[in-house]
């Protein structure tokens, strides 16, 4: 939803969802290490569906843009996306327009802090590729502050660029965002669910930021931008405008409504869309702008117990008790 906003201020130049290629694997070439479930799926979609069409020419057509968006997918490599997201940079500030960069927290944070996490051993990981910071977004260095060494980044972005943007974490109740993905994962079963709604990502980011900005005199009074979704959905028009104020945008070209995006075909969108993408943005196609009730803790463990049966509760409670902690901490930043 926060997106679907900022995407409404033509003074604001929005890049797809960022995807670095560790989300995909851990190598280049034909020895691809596949990193996550996320991933083993994306694999095994993509053989399943070229199968089908080998057997059932007639549906290629069908799927031609799943098959093409397949393809694009598993070329993805850690160089490719940084210089896209280079170039995207440049020709933005070319246009005179705020670049705005989407990506999951979890897409961002370096490996071996994923893997650490997923309980995959150095020995186990397999040496990442050497990615050259060719400087396509032309930035001049005096523009923007030095990232100082003792600051860990804990991105896998070089650490000159760290600088040039102002983070914006968004956050949502952990109930929210375990409904989400749960919905999607009984569609999908190899989403990562734990690794994909943790918000120990974003504080991982936030701390990183928030310690630059102290270090440093010229920055001493900046402070991370935390979002909270809840305030959006209950006060859109307040929270873009203080957001817009903080980034610098004119907060009255902000739109609040929309016309749903539905063909007469699918009403979740395009039939040859991915389906995981799919499903995940369906809503927002099919909103026009809403206001939902209070997320509820207790209410979501019994629904999904009832649902999926106790270890589905289980799974449930667990992740909604350690995923409390890290929002609660994020929350108190939020405007």
């Amino acid at each position: 939803m926060l997106m679907k906003l900022l995407s409404t201020n033509p003074r604001l130049e929005l890049q797809k969802p960022y995807v670095f290629a560790f989300c995909l694997v851990l190598g280049e070439g034909q020895e691809k290490i596949v990193s996550l479930e996320y991933s083993r799926g994306l694999y095994e979609q993509r053989d399943q569906l070229q199968q089908l069409c080998d057997r059932e020419p007639e549906l290629r057509k069908k799927h031609q843009a799943e098959l093409e968006y397949f393809s694009e997918l598993t070329k993805l490599t850690y160089q490719g996306e940084l210089d896209s997201l280079q170039e995207f940079i440049a020709q933005a500030t070319g246009e005179n327009k705020t670049a705005v960069v989407e990506s999951h927290a979890f897409g961002l944070v370096k490996p071996e802090i994923l893997l650490a996490e997923l309980g995959i051993l150095p020995d186990r990981q397999r040496p990442l590729p050497i990615v050259n910071d060719r400087h396509l977004d032309n930035t001049s260095p005096d523009l923007v502050d030095h990232w100082p060494q003792s600051i860990p980044n804990p991105t896998i972005l070089p650490d000159r660029m760290l600088p040039l943007f102002t983070p914006v974490i968004l956050i949502r109740h952990p109930a929210r965002s375990c409904a989400s993905y749960l919905k999607m994962r009984e569609k999908n079963h190899y989403l990562d669910f734990p690794i994909m709604v943790d918000f120990k990502w974003s504080r991982l980011i936030f701390d990183a930021y928030s310690a630059f900005y102290r270090s440093n005199p010229s920055t001493s009074a900046k402070t991370v931008i935390v979002v909270d979704s809840e305030k959006v959905v209950a006060d859109p028009e307040g929270q873009m405008e203080k957001l817009g104020n903080l980034l610098g945008v004119d907060s009255s070209l902000f739109k609040y409504s929309w016309e749903a995006e539905v063909t007469s075909d699918d009403p979740a969108g395009n039939e040859s869309a991915l389906v995981i993408l799919r499903d995940f943005l369906s809503d927002i196609k099919r909103s026009t702008g809403g206001v939902s009730g209070p997320a509820d803790l207790d209410a979501e463990v019994k629904k999904w117990s009832k649902h999926a049966g106790e270890n589905a509760g289980k799974q449930v409670k667990d992740f909604l008790e350690s995923a409390m902690e890290d929002y609660e901490y994020l929350l108190k930043f939020s405007i």
